[in-house]
């Protein structure tokens, strides 16, 4: 009994002796002009700062495939609402799929999309699957399958479900309807805590310094050197780029990787990875690259990240490829060689087993046909003999019976007719795809005696392109528009879909398949003359014998920058 009241008493003397010093602290505590500048300066930081205490949840978006086999699917949200998807955010990964499988995306930075749509790639095997409970934000269900368009597939609704049948390597399903849906809110009030603390540490002992700095004229200095630093710091934080494209610099921006997750835990590379990301977002980057950029307009010769200036108004790509090009300085070895050889050597055997022809085209790069007007800034390390392409054209011609054409002779022997590449872009222009087109039904002839060669009844005018021109800063960008010369091809009788992809022209009788890059696509004006149907495929990964049969003859086009990365062979053998 006594025991217990001595504690209580004990008890009752800490809580008086608490009280004590609690009402001691307030009674002495002022609101100093310090405090107040040091909490403004606080509450500002803190504002600041909002994207990493409260921020907006990645979105998830799930779904149901059934079938058996892998392939890459790509999910895409648009902030606008519309089809042309130019601000997007995305989320992608390869999947192997053995009859239900369920996955689920998360689509980073993304607030209030409005459009939807998934892209399905290399499928293996290109067999019919079905699609089931697409569901975004983990209530929305779309299962009205009647308001999605496919590209690239056809397709059937069955019990709430889409059954899709492949057509092409590349299948687009588009939701056609405006999304209502906000990414998940995340508050983290551990974090704003933190920051709210050591941001007031901080405002509390840079004010008080200033305070106590006499007041002579020397410290004025200090005073206003201290405060104009302060605020530069804070301004390249103030605003932090989200997108995840730059259309002006046309690239993917770096992305942000957490110093720390349960799946993967620490991420020792993320002091780099953080750099590569502020460096790609801090504000006001645009307007202090603008200003860089205009000491290159009192250069004769510059160079951006993207394109190089030539002579006389021309513009070349940058690219690492596009310069290793020029200057053949990594020329093949004999192993990598072997391996193109014993790739193409593949499609050619089983194009001869299924009756079909197979032709590999080379495009040579814009400088290899006008290197008079590319940049003096960049040397040859050796000659055009120890190129790439005529590497592998010599290889091909000894140890195989690849048919092979690099169509770098016949453009140069007809580079007097007029501009064959646009000045400010890297492409042909029609002229020039023109006789690269004669190049290949010269060869095509040697094994089709009686194929059509299409000649245009005339010329007409070709407007500059201007991709290069359209990479640059504004400040560095040409105004003049340039005109070319080119074939007048009005009389075509090939009739092709928007894309130019799928052509017919009655007249003729065999089936053509092309598939390529960005340089076929003039070829669309052309090779659809000489052949019954025509298809034009961008070339991803390694080529397939879908979408083969019908094909009397196949065509692999390569730009030569692209020697061997677009092959799509070293990735899978090594």
């Amino acid at each position: 009994m006594v025991g217990r009241n001595t504690l209580d008493v004990a008890i009752e003397v800490r809580i008086l002796e608490g009280e004590f010093f609690i009402r001691l602290i307030i009674m002495n505590f002022k609101i100093t002009k310090s405090f107040i500048i040091s909490f403004i300066l606080t509450v500002l930081i803190t504002v600041a700062s909002f994207q990493l205490w409260f921020v907006f949840k990645p979105v998830p978006v799930s779904l149901d495939i059934k079938g058996s086999g892998k392939c890459k699917i790509n999910i895409q949200l648009n902030k606008k609402d519309n089809n042309q998807f130019m601000k997007i955010k995305m989320s992608q990964k390869d999947i192997s799929f053995n009859d239900l499988t369920h996955e689920t995306f998360f689509v980073k930075k993304m607030i209030k999309p409005k459009r939807f749509r998934i892209l399905i790639s290399n499928l293996e095997p290109l067999n019919t699957f079905t699609l089931s409970n697409i569901t975004l934000n983990n209530n929305v269900l779309l299962n009205d399958f009647s308001k999605f368009s496919i590209d690239g597939a056809n397709f059937k609704i069955i019990n709430d479900s889409l059954v899709i049948s492949p057509q092409k390597e590349r299948i687009e399903i588009l939701y056609d309807k405006t999304l209502n849906i906000t990414a998940p809110i995340q508050f983290e009030p551990e974090l704003l805590l933190i920051i709210f603390i050591l941001s007031f540490a901080v405002s509390f002992t840079l004010v008080n310094y200033l305070k106590n700095i006499k007041k002579n004229d020397n410290s004025k200095i200090d005073i206003i050197f201290l405060t104009v630093f302060f605020i530069f710091l804070l301004i390249p934080m103030s605003y932090i780029n989200n997108e995840e494209i730059s259309y002006a610099e046309n690239r993917s921006l770096a992305k942000f990787y957490p110093i720390y997750t349960k799946q993967e835990g620490v991420n020792f590379n993320f002091g780099k990875q953080f750099d590569n990301w502020y460096n790609d977002r801090f504000n006001l980057r645009r307007f202090f690259i603008s200003v860089y950029d205009t000491k290159n307009l009192f250069n004769k010769n510059w160079k951006t990240k993207k394109v190089i200036k030539g002579k006389e108004d021309w513009l070349f790509l940058a690219t690492r490829a596009s310069i290793e090009s020029y200057t053949n300085a990594t020329p093949f070895s004999e192993e990598e060689l072997i391996r193109i050889n014993k790739y193409l050597t593949g499609i050619d055997d089983y194009c001869r087993k299924s009756g079909k022809l197979f032709y590999f085209v080379i495009v040579p790069d814009k400088h290899k046909i006008y290197p008079e007007y590319y940049s003096d800034l960049i040397r040859k390390v050796n000659d055009d003999s120890k190129s790439k392409a005529e590497q592998i054209v010599n290889y091909l011609n000894k140890n195989s019976n690849i048919k092979v054409i690099y169509l770098k002779d016949i453009l140069e022997a007809n580079k007097n007719k007029g501009y064959l590449y646009d000045k400010q872009d890297t492409h042909w222009n029609l002229l020039g795809t023109y006789y690269g087109y004669l190049g290949i039904m010269d060869l095509i002839s040697k094994d089709i005696k009686d194929i059509y060669i299409y000649k245009p009844k005339g010329e007409t005018k070709w407007k500059e392109q201007g991709g290069l021109n359209g990479m640059l800063p504004d400040i560095l960008k040409n105004k003049i528009e340039f005109y070319y010369d080119v074939p007048d091809v009005s009389d075509r009788k090939a009739k092709c879909d928007v894309k130019m992809e799928n052509c017919i022209n009655k007249s003729q009788k065999r089936n053509l398949i092309v598939y390529g890059d960005s340089f076929t696509e003039n070829l669309a004006y052309y090779l659809p003359e000489s052949f019954n149907k025509t298809q034009f495929l961008r070339k991803q990964g390694k080529l397939s014998p879908f979408g083969m049969n019908e094909a009397d003859v196949v065509i692999l086009e390569i730009v030569e920058r692209f020697l061997p990365a677009e092959l799509g062979i070293y990735k899978e053998e090594e």
